[in-house]
């Protein structure tokens, strides 16, 4: 029962939330050039807009001119990428909260009720479907022909090309909420009980942990020979990714729940402090930070040097990346959740206002 509130509590962002009240402005570690001017991005900078039958947590995933996004109440959406309009939906039943894996011609939708439901893209027909104990709250990772990813029991899936053939489990002493990456032969992820864990990817076996001091909502980011992440104890983390040996680890105020972007040989990551940051992978020292009016949930993602991100009071920013100037913001009308998409020259970020945009 307490498993179950615990995950309820995870999927709507309010297990350990403290609001943040800071004022807008980049303070960089360094001297910086003026900042650019700003703008906020008006309706003329809209391509399209769509309204879907409820809240979006889950991040939009773009592919041969769609997008696909999915809703909390199960609804998974194909949009034309230029002009928004419906290609098709499929009603799941099951609540979806993460991004759906496009992989080859299909579509795999992790869901909440247990479950990796397998669509062909161009149709949304359900093919298959393979039934976990637990919810699956993170996009599955693809790594040479095997589908990764953990539920909220605590088990660690590796399935076996696209008939989702169970190659092996492991099984973690509790919760599973980030995605997995990959190097040296290993599998690497983070759990409810605050460790990050490195798996032989070809057994499973484990090859060594490393303790925070809560849990790990943060799926890692390689860099070189570093595995980088963040947990709700309000470190970030920098480790050996060969045997887990921590290099650094760099406090915010609040937890740090979100994915992190890379740029340049610097890491950037937001917490729920508010800020957000810009960190030197090599040393762990700060290199800007840019501060919200509200607690930072949505992870970030990167394209051509500009670092975009969303947060709780539904503001989607624009930061240039070395300096972390504003370029721009955009309003919509419900808290951010997940991360930006980027591609076919827009920016596509779904709210809890029902909506999903695309912005020019």
């Amino acid at each position: 029962m307490l498993k179950r509130i615990i995950v309820k509590l995870m999927i709507t962002g309010l297990l350990f939330t403290l609001p943040g009240c800071l004022g807008k402005r980049a303070t960089p570690a360094a001297e910086a050039p003026p900042a650019p001017e700003l703008f906020l991005v008006n309706s003329d900078k809209v391509a399209w807009s769509f309204q879907t039958d409820s809240w979006l947590q889950a991040a939009p995933a773009g592919k041969d001119g769609l997008i696909f996004c999915a809703t909390v109440k199960g609804q998974l959406y194909a949009l034309d990428a230029l002009t928004g309009e419906l290609v098709w939906k499929r009603k799941l039943e099951n609540r979806i909260t993460s991004a759906p894996l496009l992989w080859k011609n299909k579509v795999y939708v992790p869901a909440f009720r247990g479950g990796l439901y397998v669509l062909e893209k161009s149709t949304g027909e359900i093919l298959s479907r393979f039934e976990t104990s637990g919810a699956i709250l993170a996009t599955p990772a693809e790594h040479d022909g095997k589908l990764y990813f953990g539920d909220s029991d605590g088990n660690f899936y590796a399935l076996s090309g696209e008939q989702l053939i169970e190659a092996w489990r492991y099984k973690a002493p509790n919760g599973i909420s980030t995605s997995a990456v990959f190097k040296h032969g290993m599998v690497y992820f983070g759990g409810w009980d605050g460790k990050l864990y490195a798996l032989h990817e070809d057994s499973g076996r484990l090859r060594w942990q490393f303790p925070t001091g809560n849990l790990i909502k943060s799926s890692p980011r390689l860099y070189k020979d570093k595995i980088l992440f963040g947990s709700l104890d309000g470190n970030f983390y920098s480790l050996s990714a060969k045997n887990g040996i921590e290099k650094w680890r760099f406090s915010t105020g609040d937890q740090v729940a979100t994915t992190p972007v890379i740029n340049d040989g610097v890491v950037c990551f937001g917490s729920r402090d508010g800020i957000f940051y810009a960190v030197d992978i090599k040393t762990g020292v700060l290199r800007w930070k840019y501060q919200t009016d509200s607690e930072i949930d949505a992870s970030p993602t990167l394209k051509d040097g500009i670092v975009y991100f969303g947060d709780s009071q539904g503001t989607l920013y624009a930061l240039e990346g070395r300096f972390g100037h504003e370029l721009w913001r955009f309003d919509t009308h419900g808290r951010i959740f997940a991360t930006p998409l980027v591609s076919n020259g827009h920016v596509y970020v779904g709210s809890r206002d029902g909506f999903i945009y695309a912005l020019q």
